[in-house]
């Protein structure tokens, strides 16, 4: 599998990159969304202990029984406290800040448009869909767009968002090593760095569902019961 490093020009802040058509009347077929996001902090095993914004959301979901993939959705968030990135973030990230802060999204906005392109697409689980977000651990979901959520959504987040499997427990499961494959190679020509992890995860996901994995038991996050815990 090749990296999608020549992503056309960003003229919105939303951008479905392919699409397929669904058979809604299958509703036992298993779908993956595999989740990443960045923030305008740190990264990597510290990204949410600094509390900073989210910047970039991308969803790709995969239809298990055929795997493959059959959508790509990516949007830039635009930060409320800052107007600019720093040096270090933006290398570090390959975010276009320029594109960013053109962005007409805030997350409210942002996680409602992602609601409505499943329900345009018949991928929403309140259709009756099994679709399940996949992380590449616990950070993104607990550390980052949860507390961000309880400081600026006007509506709780849907439910899709408080269940998901951690794809570092999965696999080590799966093969009892927390070495995963070496496909970084692979990606090596994809700067941004949440379209790379993203795209890291895709390649872990069909490595595992070619070798006979299921998956079956999401990790379900709970209430905040307090500060720092969820």
């Amino acid at each position: 599998m090749t990296s999608s490093s020549s992503l056309p020009p960003l003229t919105t802040a939303v951008v479905p990159i392919a699409n397929v058509e669904t058979n809604t009347d299958d509703n036992n077929k298993q779908y993956l969304c595999l989740f990443s996001l960045i923030t305008a902090g740190l990264l990597d095993e510290d990204m949410g202990s600094d509390e900073q914004e989210i910047i970039e959301m991308i969803y790709l979901i995969i239809d298990t029984e055929q795997r493959k993939m059959v959508n790509l959705y990516r949007q830039y968030i635009r930060p409320s406290f800052i107007d600019t990135l720093n040096d270090e973030c933006k290398q570090a990230s390959g975010i276009d800040d320029t594109l960013l802060f053109l962005s007409e999204l805030d997350l409210n906005e942002a996680l409602k448009k992602f609601d409505t392109f499943l329900r345009d697409r018949c991928l929403h689980p309140d259709f009756g869909i099994n679709l399940t977000f996949v992380c590449e651990n616990c950070l993104p979901l607990r550390q980052c767009l949860h507390p961000e959520s309880v400081k600026k959504l006007t509506i709780p987040l849907p439910s899709y968002y408080w269940s998901y499997f951690d794809l570092r427990h999965e696999f080590q499961y799966m093969y009892k090593t927390t070495e995963c494959y070496n496909t970084n190679t692979m990606l090596e020509n994809e700067i941004d760095y949440c379209m790379r992890h993203v795209r890291h995860m895709e390649l872990i996901v069909y490595q595992m569902l070619n070798d006979g994995y299921r998956f079956e038991k999401p990790e379900q996050i709970m209430v905040n019961l307090q500060q720092g815990i969820w």
